[in-house]
């Protein structure tokens, strides 16, 4: 475990300078924001995974972290590259792997002019703490009830000392970039005003919001960093998660001035860009469709339903008789990139020497199969978490692997929580997968996350190295993340697929230049105060 002394403070993307005179000159962000359209429109989905909530206690999944933090403010946030940024918070200090210390910016206020301060934001944590029981993570929940969280103690008024019951200190900094650093009005708790009409400390506060429908903001003048705040006015309309192509007329029609078609389909998105409307398309790092399999029995999952996948020789020949360039260009339109680690190839933890392990080679998986304890095959369930692209992948799979004699049969699931991490109907899962920085490891193979349902343990070691190293400590995580990908290429621990794709819609005469945020998995998103 990592037991230095580490403190960083935050650097902002941008500050006030002063001329040699002393008088205040603008910023090239103060001069973009007096360039910037006055407005922007943007396609939005109020009603993924469960719908949005303003309040980080009631938010079933972290998606609408987006929103929180444009109106509510939150202590940090994700770049787009999973390194955490400052926010209401302007650094973090990892005293050591069970205690962490968070600073605040100075005089900080809610839009009515209440003080922001540390004991505002340790009430407010410990309330989100204690009552969301919605997403299995123990880290930010109190020893009382199973949680690793000991005590929140503020040791001035900008700054909180959280200390942990076990050496997981880094993860609950990084936690708080998403909805459990989300900041709420301590006189909003238990008012319903807090659902339509919240009183932030973010870039902007709401104008009017009919639930699930409409949102209209402007930039609040009490924010932080409100001079630089570039787009003054923002529309957020409703774009259902089942009709993505909605959101792409909208685009092409001048409805919507952006619009994050993750769930689209490719082609569509890249037909789209005509004329002004840009379709910028990219590999995710963040996103992926997870094949996990249960290499062993374990709880309901017997051996005779892990057959072959508990053997290596199996599951090497399987990952060999991906073509994930093929499936790359198919599925995706060739705009994304085999994964073969927790990386992309652009990213400064990615271990190149890795990649062979997760070849295309038809001829050696045959070989490696008749050698196998299974060499005329066998056949297992798989649990496919049924959307378009999964499903895609899940038949191409079954025909590869019907080469190797082994039959993959395809259950179907609109529930995938229940009917696999919960009920495990089969000894593999598909499903979409999207997580951010060290959570990548931490969400899918920690002891403790029910995502682990396998209960595969040759991964912990990573996970527990890596939630105790500070963010900072980049050579430390670059170590660490690399073994992990050394020991997922020696065991033949997943079936490696290609990384999703981030999929912006945007018409850039109207946004010339675009600036991406994150929600609280990661998942790129239109910033409005930095885009011009």
């Amino acid at each position: 475990m990592v037991s230095a002394v580490v403190v960083v403070s935050l650097q902002a993307c941008s500050g006030s300078s002063k001329g040699a005179s002393g008088k205040g000159t603008p910023t090239t962000r103060e001069t973009a924001a007096a360039n910037a359209p006055t407005s922007v429109t943007i396609g939005y989905g109020f009603d993924n995974q469960g719908g949005f909530n303003f309040d980080p206690m009631l938010s079933v999944q972290t998606i609408a972290a987006y929103i929180q933090h444009l109106v509510l403010g939150g202590l940090f946030s994700y770049a787009p590259d999973g390194t955490l940024l400052p926010g209401l918070a302007s650094g973090f200090n990892v005293v050591s792997p069970m205690v962490a210390d968070v600073t605040l910016r100075p005089n900080l206020t809610f839009q009515d002019g209440t003080p922001l301060t540390a004991y505002v934001v340790k009430e407010d944590i410990e309330r989100t703490a204690t009552n969301k029981g919605s997403i299995g993570v123990t880290v930010i929940r109190p020893t009382s009830r199973g949680g690793q969280l000991r005590s929140i103690d503020v040791l001035s008024p900008t700054q909180l000392r959280f200390t942990m019951s076990t050496p997981v200190s880094s993860e609950l900094v990084y936690l708080l970039a998403s909805s459990e650093g989300v900041v709420v009005d301590p006189k909003q708790f238990s008012s319903p005003s807090l659902a339509t009409a919240p009183n932030g400390a973010g870039p902007y506060k709401v104008v009017s919001y009919t639930p699930n429908q409409q949102m209209v903001l402007t930039a609040s003048s009490s924010y932080w960093d409100a001079k630089e705040t570039t787009i003054k006015n923002v529309n957020i309309d409703a774009v259902s998660i089942q009709s993505p192509t909605t959101g792409i007329n909208e685009v092409t029609t001048g409805q919507l001035d952006y619009y994050n078609a993750y769930q689209a389909d490719t082609a569509s998105v890249l037909a789209a860009a005509k004329g002004n409307i840009v379709a910028d398309v990219t590999p995710s790092s963040t996103q992926y469709v997870w094949f996990n399999i249960c290499k062993q029995p374990y709880k309901t999952v017997t051996a005779a339903q892990v057959a072959g996948l508990g053997d290596l020789k199996v599951r090497t020949a399987m990952n060999l008789m991906v073509d994930r360039d093929a499936l790359n260009q198919a599925v995706y339109d060739g705009k994304s990139e085999p994964r073969t680690q927790n990386w992309l190839k652009s990213e400064s933890f990615y271990d190149p020497s890795l990649a062979s392990a997760f070849s295309y080679d038809p001829a050696k998986a045959k070989t490696l199969m008749a050698q196998s304890g299974f060499p005329h095959g066998f056949s297992f369930t798989v649990v496919v978490n049924v959307t378009p692209t999964v499903t895609r992948m899940a038949q191409y799979l079954q025909q590869q692997w019907a080469q190797l004699a082994i039959k993959m049969n395809i259950l179907d699931s609109t529930n995938i929580g229940a009917d696999w991490f919960l009920g495990l109907k089969g000894p593999a899962v598909m499903t979409n997968f999207i997580g951010v920085g060290l959570f990548k490891l931490a969400s899918t193979y920690d002891a403790s996350s029910r995502n682990n349902a396998c209960g595969w343990t040759q991964q912990q070691p990573y996970v527990n190295t890596l939630v105790a190293t500070s963010p900072n400590d980049q050579a430390m995580l670059k170590t660490t993340w690399q073994a992990s990908a050394q020991n997922v290429a020696a065991t033949q621990s997943e079936i490696m697929l290609d990384w999703g794709v981030n999929q912006q819609l945007y018409n850039k005469s109207k946004l010339a230049h675009v600036v991406y945020t994150t929600d609280g998995l990661g998942t790129p998103l239109l910033d409005p105060t930095r885009t011009t």
